[in-house]
C-alpha cells in the first residue's frame, strides 16, 4: 500500500511539472519608434507639414520565443506627454499625435530608443514678389 502511495505521489509530481510554463517564453521587443502619416505611411524628408491632415507615432513590436506571449505594457513620453500601451502579440499600434512646429521628440521610456522629426507647419501665407 505504502509503495503504491508513493507511486502515485510521484506520478502527480511529475504531472505538475510537466504543466510548468515554458522554459523558453516570447519575449516582445520594440524595435521600431517612427512619426508616421495617420495612414500609416511614412512621412518622407519633407520638412513642411499641412496642418490639416492627421498624424501619428507608430511602435512595432518583434517576438523571440516559442512560448505564450504575456501582455507587456509600454510606456513613452511624445513632446513630453506620457502615453501607455499595452501589447498582446507581436504586430503595431499606433498613437494619434498633434504635431507641433519644431522639434517633435517620441521616446520609448528607460531606454535610449528614440525618434524625432523637426516639423515646419505651412501656414495660411502668401508669397509676394
Amino acid at each position: 500500500m505504502k509503495s503504491f502511495k508513493l507511486i502515485l505521489t510521484l506520478g502527480l509530481l511529475l504531472g505538475l511539472m510537466a504543466c510548468e510554463k515554458d522554459d523558453n517564453p516570447t519575449v516582445l521587443e520594440f524595435n521600431s519608434l517612427d512619426f508616421v502619416a495617420r495612414d500609416g505611411s511614412a512621412l518622407g524628408s519633407n520638412p513642411c507639414f499641412d496642418p490639416s491632415k492627421q498624424y501619428a507615432v507608430r511602435i512595432e513590436a518583434t517576438a523571440s520565443g516559442n512560448g505564450e506571449v504575456e501582455p507587456e505594457v509600454l510606456d513613452l513620453t511624445i513632446n513630453g506627454v506620457q502615453y501607455s500601451l499595452t501589447f498582446k502579440q507581436r504586430g503595431v499600434q499606433t498613437i494619434p499625435i498633434q504635431l507641433i512646429s519644431g522639434e517633435n521628440v517620441a521616446q520609448i521610456s528607460g531606454t535610449s530608443q528614440s525618434a524625432r522629426v523637426y516639423v515646419v507647419m505651412q501656414g495660411d501665407f502668401e508669397l509676394v514678389e
